[in-house]
């Protein structure tokens, strides 16, 4: 998995694209309540998303930086600069904004976050006006439905046109499936997944490879879910989370990306700078008590989270500075 393309992610949208200015951060319940009533006219097969995007302020306090870190199991939290996966979890509710609202073509529910790429240029400031922008990229029919890209630029309201932060989400929504690709891919060899024990054991010595586990609570998702404003009920409760097909709740996964950073790099400063990118393959239920494997190279560091029963969840890496 390459770590980060910079040529699909942008620093700014283009000068053309119409943006949609919001005064606030929305609210995730009042967006999942206008997900679960509202109506979309749909994509058809071969179309494209319409390039638009929106806009909204954002502030991040040292307050919330500090419930942020605590929760993802950072220790060094005092006067620390925030991490790279800050950006991410403080653009999430624009970007619903954007999935979620009349801008979009695609009912959100059934949406799949398939991955991110996310790049720091600079520390994101604390206490300070910031502006996010977020627009719809590459669309890509599949065999089973559609795969799009969702950019994000975090500046400074002084200096909008001077990236601090970008990143790219990719999300996939099932449709109805293309029988002649599915045919053809099914021809196709599948490339097998080789583990990070499994290239450290291939290297000369293992001395760089973490494998550590977790206990992940019932309630941990309903603790995160204020930090990152984002209260999906499929990370709430048991009984919520079957209304959308899940047998239990399951946790963000940017809280599972997070901790994995936590425990890759104990100094969040260390991380406010840098590149990362992470593939969701399945989600973590709650409770469980998965386990995450972290290996150091030379230029970056790659991390996995395995489910409880084993079977791969996530996969990432990040390079610093």
């Amino acid at each position: 998995m390459s770590l980060f393309d910079h040529a699909l992610t942008p620093l700014s949208p283009p000068s053309s694209l119409p943006l949609t200015t919001l005064s606030a951060l929305p609210s995730s319940r009042s967006l999942y309540m206008k997900a679960l009533l509202g109506r979309r006219r749909g994509l058809k097969r071969g179309e494209e998303i319409e390039r638009v995007g929106v806009v909204a302020p954002l502030t991040i306090t040292r307050a919330w930086l500090e419930r942020y870190l605590t929760c993802c199991g950072w220790t060094q939290t005092e006067g620390a600069l925030p991490p790279f996966t800050v950006g991410q979890v403080c653009a999430a509710p624009v970007q619903s904004a954007l999935l979620m609202g009349d801008l979009s073509p695609l009912s959100p529910l059934g949406l799949v976050h398939a991955s991110n790429e996310l790049r720091a240029l600079a520390p994101l400031p604390l206490d300070t006006p910031l502006q996010v922008t977020v627009w719809f990229g590459e669309t890509e029919w599949r065999a089973r439905g559609v795969r799009f890209d969702v950019h994000t630029s975090i500046t400074t309201l002084a200096r909008p046109d001077e990236a601090l932060w970008v990143g790219r989400t990719s999300v996939f929504k099932a449709m109805s499936p293309d029988k002649e690709a599915l045919k053809a891919r099914s021809k196709e060899p599948r490339e097998a997944h080789v583990s990070l024990k499994e290239q450290a054991e291939a290297r000369e010595g293992c001395d760089d490879l973490q494998q550590l586990h977790l206990t992940l609570p019932a309630d941990l998702g309903r603790q995160y879910a204020p930090i990152a404003n984002d209260h999906n009920p499929i990370h709430l409760y048991g009984w919520s989370a079957r209304l959308f097909g899940f047998k239990s709740a399951i946790m963000h996964g940017m809280w599972s990306v997070g901790r994995a950073l936590a425990l890759g790099s104990p100094n969040p400063s260390e991380v406010s700078v840098g590149e990362h990118r992470v593939a969701f393959k399945r989600p973590l239920p709650l409770p469980s008590a998965p386990s995450i494997t972290l290996l150091n190279t030379e230029r970056e560091r790659r991390f996995e989270v395995y489910t409880e029963d084993g079977r791969l969840s996530i996969e990432g890496g990040w390079r610093e500075g």
